[in-house]
């Protein structure tokens, strides 16, 4: 996996880069201060999301909401008061969302195992940091969430087992991506994520796979938790709101990666903020790094972009973002055969 810290991103379709606004060597000159933070020097919670980077796990879905919900001032509250710290060391951990997913069973006198309230013991922090392969290496909040949501997703398992049922996407307190008891981290959706950690409910802009232009992977190395479909004028609604407030936001998007050798796969990144002409990004890979994108370029590579407000709007500011969903709505077929279009000319060009 390429090292972000010397990543500079080649977009293979347009022949454009995504690259770091951060200057490469200044970080690469910082890099033996950087490694002691991102190898667990911080032993206590702080109930903040710090420096971290991903491992061998595939949890970017988890990692990336964590982003996303710490750059919003009521999101990274609400992440703040889910984690206690004990008289004996352990930390308890209250995922809301979870709490939901056992009332929603419970209404439908359905077993249930989930609980919403997970134990992590310094024993389990102590063998997680061995561990360091597959857990997030960094900021132990990180750590923390990551372990109790492991728990809950093993929780989940065990009451679709006993219900008879199979994951649903977007189903909380069914889905579990492609986990299993033996790996219960493995893949999932930023929507499901951010509503487990918070309760709050997103909105996802989905555009065909087919139809998103891939990023070169060794250049960037029963409660429905979506609370609507936006087309794309309606995303682009949400990031200029984005820009005037970045406080209120979490927004989440995945990349189609290209391993080169004919294979994609999908990785869910954090926008960190957004101005007039480009949007900016965190790769869970390493969360010290930033990059971007022009809008266009973004529109034309992002996959399942996730809108959660953590603000309160007003009437006539629901009137103005349901216009600009419902005219988008209309126009979204168009753009994607334009954009296929676009692609099979710049493919053929190559």
């Amino acid at each position: 996996m390429t090292d972000l810290l010397e990543l500079t991103t080649q977009y293979p379709v347009t022949g454009q880069k995504v690259g770091s606004d951060t200057n490469t060597k200044a970080i690469t000159a910082t890099r033996k201060k950087i490694n002691p933070i991102l190898n667990f020097r911080n032993n206590v919670s702080d109930g903040q999301i710090g420096a971290f980077k991903q491992q061998s796990t595939g949890d970017c879905y988890l990692l990336a909401s964590l982003i996303s919900i710490s750059k919003t001032k009521a999101g990274a509250a609400i992440l703040k008061n889910n984690i206690k710290r004990n008289k004996n060391g352990n930390y308890t951990v209250t995922l809301p969302g979870a709490i939901e997913v056992r009332k929603d069973y419970a209404r439908d006198n359905k077993q249930c195992y989930v609980t919403g309230s997970y134990t992590i013991t310094k024993e389990e922090i102590v063998q997680a940091r061995k561990n360091s392969k597959k857990y997030a290496s960094g900021d132990i909040d990180v750590l923390i969430y990551e372990l109790a949501f492991e728990k809950y997703r093993k929780e989940v398992l065990k009451t679709n087992k006993i219900n008879g049922q199979h994951s649903v996407q977007d189903m909380a307190g069914q889905y579990t991506g492609h986990g299993t008891f033996a790996q219960p981290l493995e893949a999932g959706t930023t929507n499901d994520a951010i509503f487990i950690l918070t309760g709050n409910k997103s909105k996802s802009y989905k555009v065909p796979a087919s139809s998103v232009a891939s990023i070169s992977s060794e250049s960037i190395k029963s409660i429905d938790v979506s609370d609507g479909r936006l087309s794309q004028m309606g995303a682009e609604r949400y990031l200029d709101l984005m820009n005037k407030d970045p406080d209120r936001f979490a927004i989440t998007f995945s990349l189609k990666l290209d391993n080169g050798r004919g294979k994609h796969g999908y990785h869910a990144l954090a926008l960190s903020r957004v101005d007039d002409e480009r949007v900016y990004f965190i790769n869970p890979w390493n969360s010290k790094k930033e990059f971007s994108l022009t809008k266009e370029e973004f529109f034309r590579s992002a996959y399942n972009i996730t809108v959660s407000d953590f603000g309160r709007s007003n009437f006539s500011e629901t009137i103005i973002n349901q216009t600009y969903n419902a005219c988008g709505a209309i126009i979204d077929p168009f753009n994607i055969i334009v954009n296929c279009i676009k692609t099979n000319i710049q493919s053929n060009k190559k």
